[in-house]
Parts: structure tokens; sequence; C-alpha cells
């Protein structure tokens, strides 16, 4: 259990804590231990966001986990089996709504076959899209089978 000590102080004394165009969260929201707070020494709105932010993340990581689950090494791709076939795929997959609903400019594919190409050297393998997605089916198999990969990817519509 976390024990919490509240500073109550004087609206007087919250206001002139207060820096312009840099808006602080009152002292009684804080965790403090001496009566002589001072404004070095409160979190600003964007600290204490950071801060919950990072303990929710880390309630994120599963218990134990080992040094090769937590640091980012890309040659480990997290893979889950397909339960009717066994066929393992990567639990991290390409999205194509909006990104590859597109005309194909010589700029657009030139960076729409740099997402693919890139998704297959890091270990990915898995497209996800649909006819509702405008002509993103179209647009991936043009580019993938341009690239010559077509083969090295799981595609799935719906």
């Amino acid at each position: 259990m976390c024990a919490l000590t509240f500073l109550v102080i004087p609206r007087e004394v919250e206001e002139s804590l207060i820096i312009k165009n840099k808006r602080r969260l009152p002292a009684a929201w804080l965790h403090v231990t001496n009566a002589k707070m001072n404004v070095s020494q409160q979190l600003t709105r964007r600290e204490a966001t950071k801060l919950i932010s990072a303990g929710a993340a880390g309630l994120l990581l599963p218990v134990g986990a080992s040094p090769a689950q937590t640091k980012s090494d890309l040659s480990t791709m997290l893979m889950r089996a397909i339960p009717s076939s066994d066929e393992k795929l990567p639990v991290i997959g390409l999205g194509t709504w909006r990104t590859f609903d597109v005309d194909l400019t010589s700029d657009t594919r030139r960076q729409l076959e740099g997402v693919l190409s890139l998704l297959v050297k890091l270990g990915g393998r898995v497209i996800d899209t649909s006819p509702m997605y405008g002509r993103a089916e179209e647009v991936i198999g043009d580019l993938t089978a341009t690239l010559g990969i077509r083969d090295k990817l799981f595609v799935a519509t719906k």
C-alpha cells in the first residue's frame, strides 16, 4: 500500500506558486514531506502525465520478463500460431486502410515499396486489408508483385 501525505496551503500561497505560462499542479495533489516546498519541487501537469504514463506502461510488462523479452531486439519477433493450421505468424502486422488507398504516383509508389520492403526485412509477414479500403487491395497486390515478396507475406482480407 502507498501512503500519501497531503499538504493543504492557503489559496494566496498557491497562487503565488503559479509561474506565468506554465501551469503547475496544486501542491495538495503531490506527495510532500516538507512544508517548505518551493516551485522547483512541484510537478508540472506534463511531468505528472509522463510519470503516470510510464507507470501504466510498466504494468503492461509481463511479470518476471526475461531480458530477451524486454530489450528491443529486432531479430526476435513475437509469434503466435493460427489454431487451425498451427502456422506461426508475427503478432504485429500492417494495416492498409488509408495508407494504401492511394493513386500510385511515382512518389507514393516509392514510399509504399519502402514500407513493404522494411516490413519483410524486419520479419513482418501479416498484411490486413479489405475491399472496403478502396484501392488498398489492388495497390498491395501491385506492389508485392513488383517487389517479388508475395510468397513471404500472409495477406488477410475481410
